[in-house]
């Protein structure tokens, strides 16, 4: 009998109609909630994985906090953050098992604007956290 790897599953994506959603060019995706991963998952070996926040969750915290909660201590998460998050608020989101911040790229008329860039935020996040960027 052969033994099962166990298994890291990420990314993917948990969409979840009791949080705030909102279109993305017209779109959100249809509805993926943890017990449906759970059912899609089941018989195999996955003892983790990594949630990432999609667009379509904007700065939105409440749904990963809730799946990371669900899903047990095996999970981790990646988020969108606002730039000027404060610390204490990145912090309580490494404590709660969010370990990524993924960036969007601006447009260029928005990367021309005085708002902080994407490699200072990372900076600064990852100072805080001790996250990566994505």
């Amino acid at each position: 009998m052969a033994s099962r790897v166990p298994l890291f599953d990420a990314p993917f994506h948990v969409i979840d109609s009791r949080f705030p959603l909102f279109e993305n060019n017209g779109f959100i995706p249809e509805v993926f909630t943890v017990a449906q991963y759970r059912d899609r998952t089941a018989g195999l070996p996955v003892v983790g994985g990594a949630v990432v926040s999609g667009s379509v969750q904007r700065f939105d915290q409440s749904f990963l906090l809730d799946a990371l909660t669900q899903l047990g201590r095996g999970f981790v998460g990646v988020t969108q953050v606002a730039h000027d998050l404060p610390d204490k608020e990145i912090i309580t989101l490494a404590e709660r098992r969010v370990r990524g911040v993924r960036f969007k790229p601006a447009p260029r008329r928005i990367r021309r604007s005085r708002a902080p860039s994407t490699a200072t935020t990372v900076c600064d996040v990852g100072i805080c956290s001790g996250w990566r960027g994505l």
